[in-house]
């Protein structure tokens, strides 16, 4: 039953086979110092701290109850918030967004600390995942998502959000992404035959390909983390289209004023796939000082990913898990007053058709 499914998966693998184009892209690349080795990882240098979120939820047949976190991978830093909504097509946007604001709550208290912090994903993605929520036309759905901004004082923690990028405090490291940055600026550099083929390729396949253990990449502009828009639906409520003109402001500094760069490496100790780091300097930065700051936070991230089951800084992989453990323990600890307040009196908000 999968003869045709495994022919196709060939046929598309065929399309990304660098082995013909390998050598010619690898060889412009090193003429031009862009493939370089992982420095020394300064003595002085702390450990990474990473922030992630977790969400889940319990649909029953007339609620939605959601529960989210964001932590620290050292365990300094915690972020919970719950939410309820009518069962809608909502949910999911709501349920991204409510993870987001915790996340950036949690950045920011670590940011305070530390001065630095490492988002587990893009630069972007709180960005987004927040804006995104705000597409919601449902008149109590909106009015209930408006409430939450308001109570987490959301647009204080974008504000502030986007102040400390623009101030080179912030890095990330996706772990997905479709990024072509790269393969169209080697593009436009090698041109020919070689040239179409890259402009049909993802930077994270074609830079696992070019770089070995130890290796990094010259950074680039990290245009897609700028690419952030608020917009709401044509008939949402008032209140759902105020947040979004006050995001849309804050979100004009992000792309106006953040200086947001990104790389690739491979870990030095590994032959695995391409890490993808997302970084901010301060306005003031050079371009040289840019180029070193990629160098210094490659050769952290590399020397804190210690096995090959372990495809990420460890740091990272423990705020991911710390952050799965406390939202099931959130949402389990909602379950349960719901199902105290309202099993007996609307059933239906607590019942649903899995127990």
């Amino acid at each position: 039953m999968f003869e045709h499914v495994i022919a196709t998966a060939q046929t598309l693998l065929a399309d990304l086979d660098l082995t013909t184009y390998r050598a010619e892209v690898g060889d412009h690349l090193r003429a031009h110092h862009a493939i370089r080795d992982l420095p020394d990882v300064p003595t002085e240098s702390a450990p990474l701290v990473c922030v992630d979120g977790g969400v889940a939820h319990e649909q029953t047949d007339s609620l939605t109850w959601i529960a989210a976190v964001g932590v620290s991978s050292d365990g300094t830093a915690q972020a919970p918030a719950t939410m309820v909504l009518p069962v809608t097509a909502s949910a999911e946007r709501s349920r991204s967004m409510l993870m987001a604001l915790c996340e950036v709550a949690t950045a920011l208290t670590v940011l305070d600390r530390q001065g630095e912090v490492w988002l587990d994903g893009s630069l972007a993605t709180p960005l987004i995942s927040i804006a995104t929520g705000l597409l919601v036309s449902d008149p109590q759905t909106a009015s209930l998502v408006s409430d939450v901004l308001t109570e987490t004082n959301a647009d204080v923690l974008i504000g502030d959000y986007v102040q400390y990028a623009t101030q080179g405090q912030v890095r990330a490291m996706p772990k997905q992404d479709t990024a072509s940055g790269y393969c169209h600026a080697w593009a436009d550099q090698i041109g020919g035959e070689t040239g179409q083929w890259l402009t049909e390729q993802r930077d994270r396949l074609v830079a696992t390909s070019l770089l070995g253990p130890g290796q990094w990449l010259m950074p680039r502009p990290a245009a897609e983390a700028l690419r952030v828009h608020a917009k709401t639906a044509t008939d949402a409520p008032a209140s759902v289209r105020a947040w979004s003109g006050m995001l849309e402001e804050l979100l004009g500094y992000w792309r106006d004023e953040v200086d947001a760069h990104v790389t690739y490496f491979v870990p030095a100790h590994a032959d695995t796939r391409a890490v993808k780091i997302e970084y901010t300097t301060a306005a003031d930065s050079t371009d040289d000082a840019a180029v070193d700051l990629a160098g210094q936070l490659c050769a952290r991230a590399s020397a804190e990913m210690v096995g090959p089951r372990i495809r990420e800084p460890l740091a990272q992989y423990q705020a991911d898990a710390l952050a799965k453990r406390e939202v099931t323990s959130l949402i389990t600890q909602l379950q349960g007053v719901a199902a105290s307040k309202f099993m007996h009196t609307h059933p239906g908000a607590v019942t649903g058709y899995r127990t």
